[in-house]
């Protein structure tokens, strides 16, 4: 999301902000209408301002601007006319070109070219150029994660400009210089350098660079675990803002996701939910469709937090209906994601299961190189309700997501709190593989870092999944004190999902210990808790009618039971006749078969070739006599165990072949997958791949479970 992550801020007000439509147009016109050195100063002024809009375009006029300027000065040289109009020219859109390029992350020619323009702009004593060189090459360098050279950068132009007399930047360059001491560890100087930079900006009047530098130091308190302070700043920054209007709707976006994630990590639920709407307001007013949806997005995960489904649903419908949900894959995945925790928390399993399985085919479109994306899309696919519905290969995954892991924290700015997520996604993942040493390690890990960045919000993920080792490790004592305290974060941020279930997970401690009145309590206010949450079943139409039907199930429980026992003992008498049906057919054909033998070694002195050729051919026809032999006296079996199954399958299902209509027969018989593959002498992973393309010529959705609607055909 944008401005998630803490090195993203926004660096330098003369290379942010929002561009105007208007503005590009004016410059295009001043393009085609003028000439020679107006020409390429305006072709660089114009490169500029379409560096956040289109790079590409923006390159290709930097690179014209700059031949055009460098072709001008020489030109001038010959003519032996005045030089230095031309050569400033070609200094500035040297610049833009070197802008342009570090933009396109071609970093070395970025630089090479900014050398040229610092060492031009020198030779004409362009003070101010000067400074901006300086400025682009702190940027550059802070990009590449060259820190010391960033601030070697900034400190040259500090003090060109009081050697020159020029302090216009002084501000800004503070600023920055706050930044890269906050990226060396430096905080106390990082400190001092943003406060001189809101001094100076203050002192000027400079609204907008008083903003950016508000922007900046909030980001690297954020970066630095200072919630307070980074809330502080960015609440400042907004309200002068909200007074001054200078900033553009791109900026805005930009400072409220910040505010944002500090109000989610810190626990303040209530005040991220109406900065969001702030945000979705500024976004759509704008047309900034991508912010608009993952405002949306963020609006309905908070909801499903507060365990309000109904406005959770509704943000998930709006978000369908946005253009962007059809062209990005992120949005999608984050939709299905959020539409299977909301199925999961209503009881539609097979929705929920359908939505699961939604979010799994979008990983493969993010590159591997896009870690970021790649580590929360991971994080989406595994979150609770994904792992219990969708048929994950969970130790690859794994694997998968500790590399990732691994090249993301060596990464340069990387953020921790997502790293701490993914701590808690890898606990979740060995929980579901039974793994509880390492599932207790990795819990335990992100329990300490939310404990020191006061991520409130993991912390009670961290608590709940304690908890639950702690119970089915008979540690009862500290899965109730995990429990309970994730329980009260839960209450004092209002996060009714995980009120839930804590208050779940304490019943059944206390049911185990035979705690009865502690019992009684939680599962009290459980039902408390699920009657308030779920009371607006009107948009859960699936849900509503299980609940309706909820006496009646149970019931009817009894009767279904003496059914499924019945049934089990006649399927059990079928299968004894089965087995000894075929041991007696077994030894049958063994006998047969050594008798064969015994024939064929009487011959073996023959001299006759033709003779010989048929014996060969005998000998190899044995295995499909046995075949046939066997599939007959098996289709004979079935008929005795069902008497019209394997018709009824041929006649509805015409394209299966005799391999999976003796698959199908066998499933019939109650037989398991590792019987299958023992009994058709092939690897399980050929079985499964049978059953899959039984699945797919039944017509069989992802909910139908095939051995049950095998044997209810």
């Amino acid at each position: 999301m944008p401005g998630a992550t803490p090195g993203h801020c926004i660096l330098a007000t003369r290379y942010s902000g929002d561009v105007e439509t208007t503005d590009i147009a004016k410059l295009r016109k001043k393009v085609a209408y003028t000439r020679g050195r107006r020409k390429s100063i305006a072709e660089a002024e114009l490169a500029e301002k379409l560096i956040s809009v289109d790079s590409a375009e923006a390159l290709t006029l930097a690179r014209t601007a700059f031949e055009r300027a460098e072709a001008l000065a020489a030109d001038a040289k010959t003519r032996k006319a005045e030089q230095r109009p031309y050569l400033e020219a070609q200094a500035e859109a040297l610049r833009v070109y070197a802008l342009a390029l570090k933009d396109a992350q071609r970093f070395a020619e970025a630089e090479q070219q900014m050398l040229k323009a610092m060492e031009l702009s020198k030779s004409l004593n362009n003070v101010e150029q000067l400074i901006r060189c300086h400025l682009l090459m702190y940027l550059l360098y802070r990009d590449l994660g060259q820190y010391q050279q960033a601030l070697d950068a900034l400190d040259r132009a500090l003090l060109i400009g009081q050697q020159g007399g020029y302090s216009d930047d002084d501000a800004e360059l503070h600023g920055g210089r706050g930044i890269v001491l906050a990226l060396l560890g430096l905080h106390k100087e990082s400190i001092d350098a943003f406060e001189l930079g809101l001094e100076i900006a203050a002192r000027r009047n400079d609204h907008h660079v008083r903003i950016v530098v508000l922007g900046n130091y909030g980001t690297m308190s954020l970066r630095s675990d200072k919630l307070a302070k980074a809330e502080e700043l960015f609440r400042t920054a907004l309200d002068l803002d909200e007074e001054k209007k200078v900033l553009g709707p791109k900026e805005q976006v930009a400072f409220l996701w910040n505010l944002i994630k500090i109000l989610r990590v810190s626990g303040n639920i209530t005040g991220a939910l109406e900065t969001v709407e702030k945000g979705i307001s500024v976004a759509s007013g704008a047309n900034l469709a991508w912010d608009q949806s993952l405002f949306v997005l963020f609006k309905a995960q908070l909801l499903l937090i507060c365990a309000d489904y109904p406005q959770a649903h509704t943000y998930l419908q709006q978000l369908r209906s946005l253009e962007v949900f059809k062209h990005n894959s992120i949005v999608a995945a984050k939709y299905w994601s959020l539409s299977a925790q909301l199925y999961s928390a209503i009881r539609d399993d097979g929705s929920a299961a359908t939505a699961a399985q939604n979010v799994l085919q979008y990983l493969e479109d993010i590159p591997t190189d896009s870690l970021h994306q790649r580590l929360e899309l991971m994080g989406i696919i595994s979150s609770f309700a994904a792992i219990e519905r969708a048929e994950l290969s969970v130790p690859d995954y794994i694997s998968l997501f500790r590399e990732s892991i691994e090249a993301y924290s060596h990464s340069v700015n990387h953020d921790q709190t997502l790293i701490t997520g993914m701590r808690l996604v890898l606990g979740a993942l060995h929980e579901k593989e039974a793994k509880k040493e390492a599932a207790f390690t990795e819990y335990n890990i992100a329990l300490q870092l939310c404990r020191e960045k006061n991520l409130r919000l993991e912390l009670v993920r961290a608590l709940l999944g304690l908890g639950r080792l702690r119970n089915v490790s008979d540690e009862h004592t500290f899965a109730v004190n995990c429990l309970s305290e994730a329980l009260d974060i839960s209450i004092e941020i209002g996060a009714r999902e995980w009120q839930l279930k804590a208050h779940r997970g304490l019943a059944q401690i206390f049911e185990r210990t035979n705690k009865p009145a502690e019992a009684l309590y939680h599962l009290q206010q459980l039902r408390a808790l699920e009657q308030e949450v779920l009371a607006p079943r009107h948009i859960f139409p699936i849900w509503l009618s299980r609940q309706r039907s909820k006496l009646e199930e149970e019931s009817e429980e009894l009767a279904l039971l003496k059914r499924a026992i019945a049934e089990l003992e006649k399927q059990h008498e079928a299968q004894q006749r089965v087995l000894q049906t075929r041991d007696t057919r077994i030894a049958h054909l063994s006998d047969s078969l050594a008798s064969v033998e015994e024939q064929l070694a009487r011959v073996s002195d023959e001299s006759d070739a033709d003779y010989h050729r048929r014996i060969s051919q005998l000998r190899a026809s044995i295995p499909g006599i046995l075949e046939r032999e066997g599939w007959s006296e098996f289709e004979a079996q079935v008929s005795d165990h069902d008497d019209d199954f394997l018709k009824r399958l041929s006649l509805q299902y015409p394209k299966l072949t005799a391999t999976e209509r003796k698959i199908c027969s066998l499933i019939r018989l109650n037989n398991t997958s590792k019987d299958l593959a023992r009994l058709l002498n092939i690897a399980p992973r050929s079985v499964q791949a049978y059953r899959y393309r039984i699945r797919k010529k039944l017509d069989l959705t992802s909910a139908t479970d095939l051995n049950a609607f095998i044997l209810e055909l």
